[in-house]
């Protein structure tokens, strides 16, 4: 087999495991951004490292729900600086600057996104979010993450702080050949 044809490969059967085991937990996710919305408030949609990524793909794009908030912390992202990024994002105490920063409240929701479920900075955000009444969810590769020690003081990560987590059906390390 080709390369591209074992990228194609992994990639399709990684898409059909999410649209096999996780689409309970997207129509939850759904019907909380619905509730969120006709209630006014955002979707606050955070990412670290390359996770930042999909915070990027839902916010101020064609086709996209107008009350979508990213919150890209250039420390955190990557986009320059990524030795520094690196450690940013294992960063705790970071979760009530974000909050109040971006006033992330009720009737709001947070997305959350991390591959390896583990960094500090999104579970930070989380912790706080929650103690805020705010709903939140969670979206990482629960293989990855069940495969690491937890790297935050609560001894949690980030599948563990969050009312519905979503697997994103990745493999550990983020790889896909």
């Amino acid at each position: 087999m080709k390369t591209y044809e074992e990228y194609f490969t992994n990639v399709n059967t990684i898409v059909k495991r999410i649209f096999e085991t996780q689409g309970t937990r997207i129509e939850q996710v759904a019907e909380m951004v619905s509730d969120a919305i006709s209630k006014d408030g955002l979707v606050h949609v955070l990412g670290v490292g390359h996770s930042h990524i999909i915070a990027e793909e839902v916010f101020w794009r064609a086709g996209t729900l107008v009350p979508i908030h990213a919150i890209l912390e250039p420390s955190m992202i990557g986009h320059s600086e990524i030795t520094k990024s690196a450690y940013m994002e294992k960063l705790e105490g970071t979760g009530k600057i974000i909050c109040d920063y971006h006033r992330i409240l009720p009737p709001d929701i947070l997305i959350a996104i991390s591959n390896s479920g583990n960094n500090s900075m999104p579970i930070d955000v989380a912790i706080e979010a929650k103690k805020r009444g705010v709903k939140t969810i969670g979206i990482c590769s629960f293989t990855y993450t069940k495969s690491l020690k937890p790297r935050h003081s609560s001894g949690k990560k980030l599948m563990d702080v969050v009312d519905v987590s979503i697997d994103n059906c990745g493999q550990v390390g983020d790889t896909c050949i």
